[in-house]
């Protein structure tokens, strides 16, 4: 199956791209923050104020500094909270009752890349017709940003958020609760930095850093890098360890032994845990289409439902939202629990599979064997552009006959990211062998089809 983008700016997560492109500078900047003041009622209950954060990206401020004096030329008043994680500024939406919120971030993407990510006063993502209206807007909003005042970004007030946001986490576990953990944190040199060391040590864990500013964010470490977490548990000798992407919205795991831990399985041995202890509403877990087969067989087995929504955190959300589920996510890592924050959140996702290691007494290498995944080989290549796959009869046709040898027990998933100029592709079949030959087939014809970068 394949996913169809209708926006020319947004894609799965906001809006991302090189620094200094057509859509990541300042003066495209500018006319965001007008098309978002445009799209907002200024007279709203929630107020006026829009929260600005950004990740450790040095073109962060220089985007922070374009879209604040937008905003406020708009009639709207920003306040800029710096480096933090993407989850922290959703919290703070709601704890301190906000109109709007902005991250400057491109998540896991590439340093010289960068991005906006929006929220609404309740701390969820945008939804495809707001992003819709906003891109109507940015269409009509043509004046140069030089013509129009700016200011430094010093000029606006600035809120600690990180506080309300530490304690929220803290509360989540007791008071020592991490004492018998050794823990490898790669903090990709992004906006956990801030954060998650100093929460985990307040925890009781012995915490040993990767990454933990002294690089470009996300260049070789992170969540898209977890053979370095991998490798560092293995020498440390450690517990278990975690791996961040550049603005802490996504972890993943690794167990003891320096395995690393799927993302689907995170996802199912989460949900089977809160089912264990009453707390998975209505027995169902939402992923998205990219998830193996295999987590839905085995959720099935221990009577919990999977429902499935299109790739996206924010469509994730909107399923969760509609099911009235409390907790959802990717494969990729980004998790979201409801009951205690309204986005995603890395560090949350790693305590909560903390809090199943402690409360069953089980390593974490056993509680993610409870989900068997099908055989799957997978893989994302960069291109040059998004050619329309419907452009591309006979490639569409080879992929229906190679779903069609599979039978119903394989599938073929080809897809545009939503964030990066690349393609994915992921073959599932009942034995591994034939899921390496339909994928090296299929790999084959994309090199022929498409133009690789």
């Amino acid at each position: 199956m394949t996913e169809i983008v209708n926006h020319r700016f947004f894609g799965t997560d906001g809006i991302r791209g090189k620094v200094g492109g057509s859509c990541i500078n300042q003066k495209f900047a500018y006319r965001l923050g007008s098309a978002i003041g445009n799209f907002l009622d200024r007279k709203d209950e929630h107020g006026a104020t829009i929260l600005i954060g950004r990740d450790t990206r040095p073109s962060g401020e220089e985007l922070a500094s374009a879209i604040a004096s937008s905003l406020f030329n708009s009639g709207f008043s920003p306040i800029f909270t710096g480096v933090l994680p993407t989850p922290a500024l959703a919290h703070a939406l709601v704890e301190n009752e906000m109109r709007f919120g902005i991250m400057i971030t491109a998540s896991h993407n590439p340093a010289y890349d960068n991005g906006f990510k929006l929220f609404d006063h309740m701390g969820c993502k945008l939804s495809k017709g707001q992003e819709s209206l906003i891109e109507g807007h940015l269409f009509k909003s043509h004046e140069e940003s030089t013509d129009q005042e700016r200011f430094l970004l010093e000029t606006f007030p600035r809120l600690d958020t990180l506080s309300s946001y530490r304690n929220h986490i803290l509360g989540m576990l007791s008071e020592n609760a991490l004492s018998d953990f050794k823990i490898v944190a790669d903090l990709s040199n992004g906006a956990t930095t801030v954060t998650t060391p100093e929460i985990l040590r307040e925890l009781g864990a012995e915490v040993i850093t990767i990454a933990a500013g002294e690089g470009a964010i996300n260049h070789g470490v992170g969540s898209e890098h977890p053979q370095v977490l991998a490798e560092k548990v293995k020498a440390t000798q450690a517990d278990i360890g975690l791996a961040h992407d550049g603005d802490g919205d996504r972890v993943i795991l690794c167990d003891n032994q320096g395995e690393v831990v799927h993302g689907d399985k995170l996802l199912g041995l989460l949900a089977l845990h809160a089912k264990r202890k009453g707390k998975l509403s209505d027995s169902v877990l939402v992923a998205t289409v990219q998830s193996n087969s295999g987590l839905e067989r085995s959720l099935n087995n221990l009577d919990v439902r999977l429902a499935r929504s299109e790739v996206g955190d924010r469509n994730v959300a909107e399923l969760m939202r509609e099911l009235g589920a409390n907790l959802g996510g990717e494969s990729s890592g980004h998790i979201i629990a409801s009951d205690h924050l309204p986005s995603g959140d890395g560090l949350l996702s790693f305590l909560l599979a903390s809090q199943a290691v402690l409360e069953t007494d089980s390593p974490l290498s056993v509680l993610a064997d409870q989900i068997d995944l099908a055989p799957c080989v997978e893989n994302a290549y960069r291109v040059l552009k998004k050619t329309p796959l419907e452009s591309l009869p006979e490639l569409m046709e080879l992929v229906a006959r190679e779903e069609q040898i599979l039978g119903k027990e394989g599938r073929v998933l080809l897809r545009y990211s939503g964030t990066e100029l690349k393609i994915r592709l992921l073959v599932e079949a009942l034995e591994l062998k034939q899921a390496e030959e339909v994928f090296h087939t299929l790999e084959q014809a994309l090199r022929k089809s498409l133009k690789f970068a």
